[in-house]
């Protein structure tokens, strides 16, 4: 059945929602856009083209103003999407499906300086991921905000390393933060406490927009291996390195090794066609543990992975066997 079908059968009482006016800078967006489409209009148009625009504002803002919590799954379905869309952004698979792994929040916080929604959480074996987005006030308090606290089960992250990617989602700018929480045991339930505040340092504010939420661990630990490796190799060029494990979720594959020197060249992961996995990210300090983050793979489907030299004259081989 076609979602636009769903969609059509929902029955939606508008009466549970409250009309949020719209903000300054969307009225005046939807103005322009409006007015772009239907061009100059007569004299005797104008009540028409006036009524136009209200009957579309008062749309806008009773979409705006929806409880995601309280529609129907067929609405769900087709638009909370955003964590899956964002990080096809990053290079992770255009047919991920992380519907059994993250929570759609939909939960809004208002302030005079706008308004900042939590569309969806999920956790990877080594990080929290946040999508939000925010609609400002105004142009004149405009600025990107950014996880300013994160507080997981009482335990305070501290100085917030996160990074992001933004991107359009149904029409929205999203922005989706990874926030590193290697030191935590991911093994029961997370109650998380997030705080946002803008980016720039002069504009923080003392009442930032703070959420409370709660992550669900199981079907991640349920899907998670941990391949230890503890090998040390020494390739063609010289380079020495320690490969410590490799961590494989649903949402992507930690290759964790050491080494006194950076050489992005020295290695790879080939599956068992000899097709190297798409890398994601990276994060490499000498003498420290560092990483490669690739794509998914199922290692419990019996395929087979090696780490290899990219050296076509270095026979180096490691065999990835839980």
């Amino acid at each position: 059945m076609s979602v636009y079908k769903e969609l059509n059968d929902i029955d939606i009482d508008l009466n549970l929602y409250e009309e949020v006016p719209l903000t300054i800078v969307q009225k005046k967006h939807w103005e322009r856009r409006i007015s772009k489409k239907l061009g100059k209009t007569r004299q005797r148009s104008k009540a028409k083209f006036i009524g136009a625009i209200t009957a579309c504002i008062f749309i806008v803002s009773v979409i705006f103003s929806l409880n995601f919590n309280q529609v129907s799954s067929a609405y769900q379905a087709a638009f909370s999407e955003w964590l899956e869309k964002s990080l096809t952004v990053l290079g992770f698979p255009n047919e991920a499906d992380y519907s059994k792994l993250k929570s759609v929040i939909g939960s809004t916080v208002t302030t005079e300086h706008g308004k900042v929604r939590l569309l969806e959480v999920m956790l990877d074996s080594d990080r929290l991921i946040i999508s939000v987005d925010f609609f400002p006030e105004s142009y004149e308090s405009y600025d990107s905000i950014e996880p300013s606290e994160i507080i997981i089960n009482g335990h305070n992250l501290g100085e917030i390393r996160a990074t992001s990617v933004g991107s359009f989602v149904n029409g929205e700018y999203v922005r989706t933060y990874f926030i590193p929480m290697e030191q935590l045991s991911i093994e029961n339930n997370l109650t998380v406490k997030a705080s946002f505040n803008f980016s720039s340092a002069h504009l923080a504010v003392d009442q930032p927009w703070v959420f409370q939420f709660e992550v669900e661990t199981e079907e991640l630990m349920n899907n998670m291996i941990t391949v230890p490796l503890n090998r040390v190799v020494q390739f063609a060029e010289g380079q020495n390195v320690k490969f410590i494990k490799l961590i494989s979720s649903p949402i992507s594959t930690i290759l964790y090794y050491e080494s006194g020197e950076m050489d992005r060249s020295s290695f790879t992961v080939i599956d068992e066609d000899g097709k190297e996995l798409n890398e994601i990210n990276s994060s490499f300090t000498p003498n420290v543990e560092s990483y490669y983050r690739y794509e998914p793979i199922d290692l419990n489907a019996g395929g087979k992975y090696h780490i290899i030299a990219s050296n076509e004259n270095d026979s180096t081989r490691i065999e990835i066997n839980p």
